[in-house]
């Protein structure tokens, strides 16, 4: 079966602080080789000690923070900037290609309009737990406890911790009212 073609116009928002060596190499990846989807690149700098270089691609968009204000607050300048129909939130040390962004907007279509996010793993391919409850006492004494580390496979564990495992396995709808 063919991969379908996205239909929807996205752009990476990418927030920056610190050094610019992550931001610069995700960047150029995307631009590089940006897939079907990908429409523009935003950098949103939080007043870094260390600027994020000007733009000199027109797909590119460096928005820049008058003082540091955390990484919320940066997200939401990023994505102030946005034109396009769908953004894509990534941290600067993200791994992804512009097929796979492709292969994101088609899966996520049947959902919009949502709040979507691929299965994060870590560098041996296991996945990161990124999906989280409110954190509560019974949460935080659990994770504590955690030396019982022959048991982390375990779903309850995760939910014992406050992982969202329902998240990682299934779609849920969200009212946008």
């Amino acid at each position: 079966m063919a991969a379908q073609s996205p239909t929807a116009a996205v752009t990476v928002v990418i927030p920056h602080y610190g050094d610019p060596a992550p931001t610069l190499a995700l960047v150029d990846r995307l631009l590089s080789d940006p897939g079907d989807a990908l429409a523009a690149v935003v950098v949103s700098d939080d007043a870094s000690p260390t600027p994020y270089p000007e733009a000199h691609d027109p797909r590119l968009t460096v928005v820049r923070r008058e003082r540091n204000s955390g990484f919320g607050a940066n997200v939401n300048t990023g994505l102030a900037a946005v034109t396009t129909e769908l953004a894509l939130v990534l941290n600067s040390d993200a791994e992804i290609t512009g097929a796979q962004i492709d292969a994101l907007v088609v899966a996520a279509a049947p959902y919009q309009p949502a709040v979507v996010s691929p299965q994060v793993v870590n560098e041996d391919g296991t996945p990161q737990w990124s999906g989280r409850h409110f954190p509560t006492v019974l949460h935080q004494t659990v994770e504590w406890l955690t030396p019982l580390a022959r048991f982390r496979h375990l779903d309850v564990l995760h939910e014992a911790v406050g992982h969202d495992v329902a998240a990682t396995r299934s779609a849920s709808p969200v009212a946008v009212d």
